[in-house]
């Protein structure tokens, strides 16, 4: 973030936490998550309540901020989402989302249990934790926001479990994956090996300690992880490149299954 960007932020923010419902806000910058938005700047805002439009909108103004966009997205509480307030200043993105604390304390607390950790209506529940992980505090009345991020600093282990339970086992992709790709159907070897990529990423985040932040951060995640089968993201990359083709099918699936056996042994099931 640039020095003008980080002051249009700052005043921002200062207008923000005028708002007598506000207890924490944390700023998303730098991370890999945070990066494969894009050119953005995600700022998380915890309240004993959310303020009304017509205050979140006044806060947003005379700070620089053009196409102010309250309530860009509202979505349901009880699966972590919050309500985004948007705007861009040259070329970047600010959103502004308002979670209810105790909605998101309580949110938190069902996906560190194992509760729930599968794709809901395109979203990973722990792409919440690790947005949350990521946030730079930058208010904290009580300090809400630490003991959250606390809580989220050690991967939880019945998340892990859960996790690991359900998907170390199918990594290879089973006999779905093997028929799909003597069958020299693309179509049916990708929606087979979609399946078996699911379980591959989400074994290789558990093992190294992160939350799963969904699959258009992953490859960027995955490029700082100790714990993953050599040249992993490029050899991935070639795993769909060479599933795109019939000719190719038998390559792919080959190159897939050494990388499924490298994962499963480093994980202990090789």
């Amino acid at each position: 973030m640039n020095n003008v960007l980080e002051k249009v932020i700052d005043s921002l923010v200062s207008s923000v936490i005028k708002m007598p419902e506000i207890r924490s806000v944390g700023i998303n910058i730098g991370s890999p998550a945070a990066a494969a938005s894009g050119d953005g700047v995600d700022i998380y805002v915890f309240c004993d309540s959310i303020p009304c439009m017509e205050d979140r909108y006044a806060a947003m103004c005379g700070h620089g901020l053009r196409n102010i966009r309250p309530n860009a997205f509202k979505g349901d509480a009880a699966n972590g989402c919050g309500t985004r307030d948007s705007a861009a200043y040259d070329s970047a993105t600010v959103n502004v989302t308002y979670f209810v604390s105790q909605e998101i304390a309580a949110f938190v607390d069902t996906v560190a249990k194992g509760e729930r950790f599968a794709e809901e209506n395109g979203v990973w529940p722990t792409a919440r934790l690790a947005a949350i992980r990521s946030l730079r505090v930058i208010h904290d009345r009580e300090g809400f926001l630490a003991g959250l991020k606390q809580k989220l600093d050690v991967y939880p282990q019945p998340l892990a479990g859960k996790i690991l339970d359900r998907y170390k086992k199918v990594i290879g992709g089973g006999e779905e994956l093997a028929l799909a790709a003597s069958s020299g159907d693309v179509i049916f070897y990708h929606s087979a090996l979609d399946a078996a990529l699911e379980a591959f990423l989400q074994v290789i985040f558990v093992m190294n300690g992160q939350y799963f932040p969904g699959r258009r951060a992953a490859s960027l995640c995955m490029e700082d992880f100790k714990l993953k089968p050599d040249r992993c993201g490029a050899r991935l990359v070639r795993v769909v490149g060479l599933g795109a083709s019939a000719a190719s099918l038998a390559d792919s699936y080959k190159l897939w299954r050494e990388l499924a056996r490298e994962l499963s042994a480093l994980c202990g099931e090789g």
